[in-house]
């Protein structure tokens, strides 16, 4: 097999990717509408764009993208010491394994969100959101920056004969882009930033030491077109969105043990509900739990905005208004 093939492949894998985050990312603003509308979930979209897309056709165009170059790799002689070539494929099987498991993690994640409701059990709900974001999400695009690099190394270390079109790196570069989409998408820049910049500095280190092919500088201009888009959009928006909430986010009344950021939210509500008096003294107001709602059913003063009676230092109690 010719290195024009490798070529075409690494063309089709990065075709794969615009189709498939396109695909993507359409169903999944469709799916939000629906959410959004209180309307029922389309499962068979659910199903299409999370399991059968990428749990199932993209894992299939990788291997056929890649199975070129792959090949030709295990015949080429590498030019590194073989501890360091063996370093650089354990990298590479094992961010395939471990991203492949998340891809297949957050799909599974998604399709059994869109039928999960608020008054499913609390700890299965918390496993179902994890699922659908972190252990689906950050494994992937930290596993994809470092199949990248590995893959860049690989291809340094065991260079060809003949030279491949130079237009290749451009084209590694919209991949790049594609995995920059995909992190925004999923909410992992925060966590795929400094992986991608550290591969994109290591890669670079090597690649200086070891000399540039144009299939390594396929996988390099795609690491670091990623690592520079990512580090652009958070400049320009001075900082990186969270993560979409998953469908079954905990609700305040059917979990007696929120999120973290469930928890940060009512501090937040908790410091902007601080009223000052006239005595400089503050009070705060707290939402209500199961035990003040029942206090506050017992005779005496109550509030009548849901929350409970406001906590006053023992030194302002005689400085309440109304008294």
């Amino acid at each position: 097999m010719s290195d024009e093939w490798i070529a075409r492949g690494l063309v089709a894998l990065v075709a794969v990717g615009v189709l498939a985050q396109a695909a993507y990312f359409v169903g999944n603003r469709v799916l939000r509408a629906q959410i959004a509308a209180a309307r029922p979930v389309d499962i068979a979209l659910d199903v299409a764009v999370g399991t059968i897309l990428f749990a199932g056709l993209v894992p299939l165009g990788l291997a056929a993208g890649l199975a070129p170059l792959v090949r030709a790799l295990f015949l080429r002689p590498a030019v590194v010491p073989d501890a360091e070539d063996v370093a650089y494929v354990a990298v590479l099987l094992t961010a395939v394994a471990v991203g492949m498991a998340g891809c297949g993690m957050h799909a599974a994640g998604r399709s059994i969100d869109a039928r999960l409701g608020l008054a499913a059990d609390g700890a299965l709900r918390r496993t179902v959101g994890w699922f659908h974001g972190p252990l689906g999400h950050h494994p992937l695009h930290a596993c994809w920056a470092l199949a990248t690099a590995a893959l860049a190394l690989l291809c340094a270390a065991h260079p060809g004969t003949a030279l491949a079109p130079a237009w290749l790196p451009a084209v590694g570069a919209v991949g790049g882009l594609i995995r920059t989409a995909s992190v925004l998408e999923g909410g992992s820049a925060r966590y795929a930033l400094p992986i991608e910049a550290a591969a994109t500095a290591f890669v670079g280190w090597r690649l200086a030491a070891i000399g540039a092919t144009p299939e390594a500088l396929f996988f390099a201009a795609g690491l670091a077109a990623g690592a520079a888009a990512l580090a652009a959009w958070g400049c320009w928006h001075r900082g990186f969105p969270r993560p979409t909430a998953p469908r079954c986010a905990l609700g305040p009344a059917a979990d007696p043990a929120p999120s973290i950021p469930a928890r940060r939210a009512a501090r937040g509500s908790d410091r902007a509900g601080r009223q000052p008096t006239a005595a400089g003294c503050s009070r705060t107001a707290r939402p209500a739990t199961s035990a003040s709602r029942a206090r506050s059913s017992a005779p005496g003063p109550s509030t009548s905005t849901g929350l409970t009676a406001a906590r006053w230092p023992s030194r302002c109690r005689r400085e309440r208004p109304g008294r």
